[in-house]
């Protein structure tokens, strides 16, 4: 992990990092005989940038780029019985979803907070449906879809009604979209 700080002058402060990661991991399902091995490095950058206008306005940009790994009980491909009809099955083919985000703020006398924000995943780790019409049985597994994008406003208010009482208000408006294919299967979320 590398990061690195500089105030450029009174006004305008930054911040940049870089994280590579490296995942090597392997499954193995005896009954089966079927083995799923991983390997592979990922870096993720990250970068501020704070740039104070003026003594009532501050502006801030930043960037980084996550990742969220599939936890055991998603990867397990067992069959937890919910009851005789339902079941849920782990899929051991899953990837981690990667994503990338983005924030513009305005900062007016630490009073009110602007906000405008993005945020591109890949990969995203999504319950699905299914039904083997011969059985009437219904199992719900994970499945990775194309992408999911993010839009959002959020506008916060940090309020003192009296000296000893501090008020923090928010209104976040968002609009976000699935993209992806899913193939026998219902998509639930």
């Amino acid at each position: 992990y590398l990061n690195f700080s500089r105030t450029l002058n009174a006004k305008i402060e930054t911040q940049i990092g870089l994280r590579a990661e490296q995942t090597l991991s392997k499954g193995t399902q005896a009954i089966n005989d079927s083995t799923v091995k991983r390997n592979y490095i990922n870096l993720f950058p990250s970068a501020f940038i704070s740039w104070k206008l003026d003594t009532n306005h501050t502006l801030n940009f930043s960037y980084s780029r996550r990742i969220e790994r599939p936890d055991y009980g998603e990867l397990n491909p067992f069959l937890f019985f919910v009851n005789p009809y339902n079941y849920y099955k782990g899929n051991p083919y899953l990837q981690p979803m990667i994503f990338g985000v983005f924030q513009l703020t305005h900062v007016f006398k630490n009073f009110l907070s602007t906000s405008f924000g993005y945020m591109h995943m890949t990969d995203v780790i999504s319950d699905i449906m299914h039904q083997n019409d011969l059985t009437h049985l219904t199992y719900k597994t994970n499945q990775n879809l194309n992408t999911y994008n993010v839009y959002n406003v959020l506008i916060t208010a940090t309020l003192h009604p009296v000296k000893w009482w501090t008020s923090i208000n928010s209104a976040n408006l968002y609009h976000d979209h699935y993209f992806g294919i899913i193939q026998e299967g219902y998509f639930s979320t």
